[in-house]
């Protein structure tokens, strides 16, 4: 009887250390230039889930398999090792279900309390608030050799400083808002206080990542989204894309180089550098380097990456990393994984402003919603 206690009162806390781990992005520490998340190891001590690995689909592990095999052509040890984080963490998330979203649950309102926190710091204290927020809080916890990236840019967005609560920057933490609020709508956990505190958090964290939240008021009308074809859609958003960033010339030095645009130019980079790959990039995309474009020393966006700004943001920028091969295993994995059109505008929308293997509580979190909710609609 004492055994069986222990034992759940270990299971308790274990996934409230998941969770947290992965919500809480800046409690985790950055060694040797990676930020190492706890949430990696600890669910393989969550026994109930370690019982139920058995029950993915075959089908699901031969596409991670293919993913595998394009990260060993590449011999990109960092593709590898990203794909397989964002795979174990929608698996956990999916198996676990409701046993995990709780905890979820509990960790992003921690992560909201932070956020009310930090604003009300910036107005009385604005030196403490940035003690409490970014890398500034992570140093605190880990020290500043092990405290992991993240960048507490508390400027005014929309007549409001934002906030980032536990996450690495505001950019993020509004992302991780939004899909939390779509995650809770699913599991009809979206009520009382918590919905007043989650709504909140997305007001002290408004800015361009933001945008995401119009996911939530077009969810009534996703049986009609759904009958827009889901390669379509993508196809779509692809050449969007590929029109905006011609449309603005991003590659000219006046523009990509101009402060005011840093942010477009690089959510758009990745559009405009897949129309000038050379045949030897097609297949496979560009390495570290990103000198995989005809005439690249005449290409302002490889010297904007090599100021940190790299061109893999969004749909188009799975192209720069991938290649095309990496792009059509894309579109089968969302076939495999019968991901339906609004799953599919979900991930667009997520990965517009950062790279599709983002290992980020979001991008996992947009990834597992996508997934879960196309499949319970279709069961």
């Amino acid at each position: 009887m004492q055994l069986s206690t222990n034992l759940v009162r270990f299971s308790h806390w274990n996934r409230f250390l998941i969770s947290f781990s992965m919500i809480a992005t800046l409690v985790n520490p950055y060694i040797f230039g990676v930020t190492l998340y706890f949430w990696i190891f600890l669910v393989f001590f969550d026994f109930e889930f370690v019982a139920k690995v058995n029950n993915i689909n075959k089908k699901y592990l031969l596409v991670m398999l293919m993913w595998n095999l394009l990260a060993l052509l590449k011999m990109d040890l960092v593709l590898f090792i990203k794909l397989n984080t964002i795979f174990l963490g929608v698996v956990y998330l999916y198996l676990m279900q409701d046993k995990i979203v709780d905890y979820l649950k509990i960790s992003f309102f921690i992560s909201c309390l932070f956020c009310i926190l930090q604003f009300i710091l910036y107005f009385t204290s604005p030196s403490l608030a940035l003690q409490f927020a970014g890398q500034g809080l992570s140093q605190n916890i880990w020290g500043e050799k092990y405290g992991t990236a993240g960048y507490a840019n508390q400027y005014v967005t929309l007549f409001l400083p934002r906030m980032s609560g536990l996450s690495r920057e505001g950019g993020f933490f509004a992302s991780c808002v939004s899909v939390m609020i779509l995650i809770l709508i699913d599991k009809n956990k979206f009520k009382g206080k918590y919905k007043y505190l989650s709504i909140t958090a997305y007001i002290l964290s408004l800015s361009k990542s933001s945008i995401a939240i119009i996911l939530v008021f077009i969810l009534k009308i996703r049986p009609l989204i759904n009958k827009f074809p889901r390669m379509l859609l993508i196809l779509v958003f692809s050449i969007l894309f590929v029109s905006i960033a011609n449309h603005l010339n991003i590659n000219d030095s006046k523009f990509i180089f101009a402060q005011e645009n840093e942010s477009i130019a690089h959510r758009l980079s990745s559009s405009y550098m897949i129309q000038h790959f050379s045949y030897d990039s097609l297949a496979l995309g560009c390495d570290n380097s990103f000198k995989c474009v005809d005439n690249y020393v005449e290409n302002n966006i490889i010297r904007f990456a090599a100021n940190g700004l790299e061109p893999i943001q969004g749909i188009n920028g799975i192209i720069v990393l991938t290649g095309y091969l990496g792009f059509l295993l894309f579109l089968f994995s969302i076939y495999i994984f019968k991901i339906d059109t609004f799953g599919v505008l979900t991930i667009v929308i997520f990965t517009s402003s950062i790279t599709f293997i983002t290992t980020d509580n979001f991008i996992i979190l947009a990834y597992y919603y996508a997934y879960s909710s196309s499949l319970l609609r279709k069961n």
